[in-house]
């Protein structure tokens, strides 16, 4: 991760980081990620150089894929299907039809301003068009919101992040054909799309199988570890296959999450534990190493900086609000009320799916790779300073949060840090 120093060398200083900016969160009651992206640049390689993320691309994209993995699987797995099926229809036209809006939406600005073509305007759309699990997981348990925003913001974004990045590997896909074809591209989706949620499927059932069956699940005391392995594994075969990996992750974590027996639900507390303290850590170096990456692209982001800032506004202020509005409000089912729409309306912050991506098209030599992925840099920064710390004031506002006013930071543990 670093061309100064030692991997070991590297790791210690995210991690020192990592403590530092947990310690910063508390005493300045700012969220925990903003105090990691600033760290992130504090030790990349345009200031103290200990961590330069761009010198092994690979690397970071591939950590960035296992994080994005495990947040992913455990928002699956925390999911509760009762509620979910009241909010289905939201949650599906928000990750669909919503991310294609967005996408269109920012593509035709990108366009109009940059002109880099219509492929490469798309693929920056679809990259930027998902919301942050590894933010809005956390963020919704920490407000304690009611049932059904809680996981219409969790599905949501495992959801969108699974759309978004079908999107952008379709417009890759497109761009790098020799004789690109729309109905080419719709099977390569359809591909994506079908073998990512067998995969799934089938992940999903085998750790029910060994850990939750009555008889054959004598796997039970190592369900936590399992889990992991689950989702690394469901990731992998349908990677293998052409499939969605991030599609299948999700899909296994909800099929492993339903009811079990009673030797899993003795080691349910112990799993939610492992689980979150685990979530934190990857979290926490996900951020670290964003900044850091995103301090590498400072020249990009200086002199886009005004346009940059315009596409930020314009995705909070305006493509937000319509398209949740657009795709959400009309639900006979869910019955949303006005506060709760825009409430949904303000929470869209961008995260570590768009990230790996941005590092994917810097590793592949993209056509205006830098420009592109500091876009998605700027973005992901500007969503995070600006809406993650007003969330908790906007949704007391609305009279959503049960989050007491004066405890900004609550009792510390692994689930409610952010």
């Amino acid at each position: 991760m670093t061309g100064s120093i030692g991997l070991l060398a590297a790791t210690a200083a995210v991690l020192c980081v990592a403590i530092g900016a947990l310690a910063a969160s508390e005493w300045l009651h700012l969220p925990e990620v903003v105090m990691c992206l600033l760290g992130g640049v504090l030790i990349g390689p345009r200031m103290l150089g200990f961590v330069n993320p761009a010198a092994h691309l690979p690397w970071v994209r591939d950590f960035f894929i296992l994080g994005v993995c495990l947040v992913l699987y455990e928002g699956g797995r925390t999911l509760r299907v009762p509620v979910l099926k009241r909010v289905g229809v939201s949650v599906a036209m928000l990750a669909t039809v919503g991310v294609v809006v967005t996408s269109v939406l920012i593509a035709a600005w990108s366009q109009a301003w940059w002109h880099i073509g219509w492929p490469l305007s798309l693929i920056l759309g679809g990259a930027l068009a998902s919301t942050d699990p590894a933010v809005l997981i956390p963020l919704a348990d920490r407000l304690r919101l009611p049932d059904l925003l809680r996981e219409t913001l969790v599905a949501e974004a495992a959801l969108n992040d699974v759309f978004s990045a079908l999107l952008v590997f379709e417009g890759m896909h497109l761009l790098a054909s020799s004789s690109p074809s729309w109905g080419g591209g719709l099977d390569f989706l359809a591909i994506q799309f079908g073998v990512g949620l067998g995969a799934g499927v089938a992940a999903g059932l085998l750790f029910r199988f060994f850990v939750i069956h009555e008889r054959f699940g004598f796997l039970s005391r190592y369900a936590v570890l399992l889990g992991f392995v689950v989702a690394l594994a469901a990731f992998e075969s349908a990677h293998e296959f052409s499939g969605s990996g991030f599609l299948a992750v999700f899909v296994a974590g909800l099929i492993s999450g339903g009811s079990g027996n009673a030797r899993t639900g003795l080691r349910q507390q112990e799993m939610e534990h492992f689980g979150a303290t685990t979530l934190t850590v990857v979290r926490l170096a996900l951020f670290i190493l964003l900044g850091a990456l995103a301090s590498t692209l400072l020249p990009e982001l200086w002199a886009h900086a005004g346009s940059l800032l315009l596409l930020g506004f314009l995705l909070m202020f305006l493509i937000r609000p319509m398209v949740v509005w657009l795709t959400a409000a009309w639900d006979p089912r869910a019955r949303w009320r006005a506060r709760e729409l825009w409430f949904l309306s303000w929470v869209r912050e961008t995260g570590v799916v768009p990230a790996s991506l941005a590092g994917l098209w810097l590793a592949s030599g993209l056509p205006h790779a830098p420009r592109m992925a500091a876009t998605v840099f700027a973005v992901i920064i500007l969503t995070i300073v600006v809406q993650v710390p007003t969330s908790a004031l906007w949704a007391r506002s609305l009279g959503l949060s049960s989050l007491h006013p004066q405890s900004p930071n609550p009792a510390p543990c692994p689930e409610n840090h952010l």
